[in-house]
């Protein structure tokens, strides 16, 4: 009982605090055009690319593949998409929405999020893409 009282007030004070900072807990470039990419604390990695939702949804599918995921579900369409990639210790969901000048990425890995596993997903994403 105490462990579940100890959680709750983790996730409390995590969710205080990500209000008081914007809900970003870092932020990095990436590629030779210098992408913004806020690790949110919702545990999800958010980027914007000069892209269409299709050539970008090939291109993070491309990547997870070639990092070992199986793709669990791959759903496309010219305003959106949403991938999902599974290997045998996690999850990795990726949305991607059409926004003014390209696309939303928004990389979620595993239950309470990676940074560093989502950021080389972004990575291998804007390789493939010509943007790093």
């Amino acid at each position: 009982m105490h462990l579940v009282r100890l959680v709750h007030l983790a996730f409390t004070c995590l969710l205080a605090g990500s209000l008081l900072i914007g809900c970003e807990l870092s932020s990095d470039r990436h590629g030779w055009s210098g992408i913004e990419a806020p690790y949110l604390a919702t545990g999800q990695l958010a980027a914007e690319i000069r892209r269409d939702p299709p050539t970008v949804a090939a291109a993070f599918t491309e990547t997870i593949r070639a990092m070992g995921y199986a793709v669990m579900s791959h759903r496309v369409t010219a305003g959106e998409a949403k991938i999902t990639g599974k290997s045998a210790d996690r999850t990795v969901r990726i949305t991607i929405t059409r926004c003014q000048g390209g696309s939303r990425v928004v990389i979620q890995t595993g239950l309470l999020g990676d940074e560093v596993i989502s950021r080389d997903i972004l990575d291998g994403a804007l390789q493939r893409l010509g943007l790093w």
